[in-house]
C-alpha cells in the first residue's frame, strides 16, 4: 500500500506551494519512480532553488525522479506554482482539482488528486 497525498497551500495571491509526500507502505523496495504534474493553462512553474523538481517547458510538466524508496521509507518534496490573473478569476471561491501521477518499475502507476479552495 502507498500513501501519496499532495497538499496545496497558498503562499500569496498568485502562488501556491505544493508539498508531496510519498510513503512506501508495501512489503518491497520500489525502484525508478517518476513523479509528474502536468500544468494546465493558467498555471506556471515558479522556479525555486530549494526544490528538487525539474520543469519541461515544452510539455508544461513538472517532474522528479526518485531512484529508490525502501520499505517504510518516506520521501517529501515541494514546489511552487504561479496562477495567472485570469485563472485566479476563474477559480476564485471554488475548489479546484489537480491530478498528479507517480510511475515506477513493475507497472506501478498511481494518480493522486489534490483539491484546493481558491
Amino acid at each position: 500500500m502507498w500513501n501519496f497525498p499532495p497538499v496545496a497551500e497558498s503562499t500569496s495571491e498568485n502562488s501556491i506551494k505544493i508539498t508531496v509526500t510519498v510513503i512506501n507502505n508495501s512489503s518491497q523496495s520500489l525502484q525508478n519512480l517518476t513523479f509528474k504534474d502536468p500544468l494546465e493553462i493558467g498555471f506556471a512553474y515558479q522556479s525555486n532553488s530549494s526544490s528538487p523538481v525539474s520543469y519541461d517547458s515544452d510539455a508544461k510538466e513538472i517532474h522528479l525522479q526518485i531512484e529508490q524508496l525502501s520499505v517504510g521509507e518516506t520521501f517529501s518534496f515541494e514546489y511552487f506554482i504561479e496562477i495567472s490573473s485570469s485563472k485566479r478569476s476563474e477559480i476564485n471561491g471554488k475548489t479546484w482539482l489537480r491530478n498528479v501521477a507517480l510511475h515506477g518499475d513493475d507497472n506501478l502507476e498511481l494518480t493522486a488528486v489534490d483539491d484546493h479552495c481558491a
